[in-house]
């Protein structure tokens, strides 16, 4: 059952506020979720190719950020190596 037609059969019974049938379409979604990590992690294939997907993301999710911010951790990078290298040059007798 996908999701579209769990969320459909929900709006069809759903009258004001049927908190039970909303917990059971999350309950629902859960448990497919559930089952889908299940199958990938007895899966050996599965499970590598569930890793190269993580590294993927975590890549895109690094490169993101240095785009974003890349010019002012390298300033600030650069400032605090000048810092430290000044005050090992003071503290050298």
């Amino acid at each position: 059952m996908t999701v579209e037609a769990i969320a459909s059969q929900c709006n069809a019974r759903q009258s004001g506020h049927d908190l039970p049938r909303r917990n059971f379409v999350m309950r629902t979604l859960i448990d497919q979720a559930r089952e889908l990590v299940r199958r990938i992690h007895e899966d050996e294939d599965g499970m590598e190719t569930m890793q190269v997907v993580m590294i993927v993301a975590v890549a895109a999710a690094v490169v993101v950020v240095l785009y974003k911010f890349g010019d002012k951790v390298f300033q600030w990078g650069g400032q605090k190596t000048d810092e430290m290298i000044q005050s090992d040059f003071k503290n050298k007798p």
